[in-house]
């Protein structure tokens, strides 16, 4: 994003990015803010890491950590992880199917909702 840019020519600058995990472990091997320390900051950018591998850990079973990631991006919100674990939470069947339907799922081929919902 910062060398390349994000389209319509706009290159964002560092401290227009903010990347949030909400794994305590990733965010001090990352350096990067958890959800919860970062409840009340925007910033213009967010990269959201939720690569998990258990569809019942912490994001994904809590409506309110969701809503607090995904609200924090003021222009463009970016999240890694994996579409068919995630899918099995129903706020991340509805985020994904927009991607999907918006042509912004990036990385999986042939992804079918109906596979992967609990």
């Amino acid at each position: 994003m910062l060398r390349k840019g994000i389209g319509n020519a706009v290159k964002p600058q560092a401290q227009d990015i903010g990347v949030i995990t909400p794994y305590k472990a990733q965010a001090i091997r990352l350096s990067v803010c958890t959800v919860h320390g970062c409840q009340g900051q925007e910033k213009p950018i967010v990269v959201g890491s939720l690569v998990c591998s258990n569809a019942d850990t912490t994001i994904v079973a809590n409506p309110q950590l969701l809503n607090v990631l995904i609200s924090r991006a003021k222009s463009l919100l970016i999240l890694i992880g994996n579409p068919y674990t995630l899918a099995k939470n129903q706020g991340f069947r509805c985020i994904i199917e927009q991607c999907k339907l918006s042509g912004n799922l990036l990385g999986v081929r042939n992804f079918r909702m109906k596979s992967y919902t609990a």
